[in-house]
């Protein structure tokens, strides 16, 4: 698991949160995505049926 809903929650809320989604391989496949997505510099959109990553700079 790389992430559960109290760790989204507090990671809503706290961009420091201390959670495992914010640690080490998980923060490389998911935690940064996450503060990226949540401070708007990243968006997700449908291309061909699937969700695609858009970076925002």
């Amino acid at each position: 698991m790389i992430a559960t809903v109290d760790d989204l929650e507090q990671i809503a809320g706290d961009d420091n949160a201390d959670v495992g989604a914010l640690r080490g391989w998980r923060r490389e496949l998911f935690g940064d995505a996450a503060l990226a997505l949540k401070h708007g510099r990243l968006a997700l959109a449908i291309e061909k049926g699937r969700v695609v990553r858009v970076d925002r700079d």
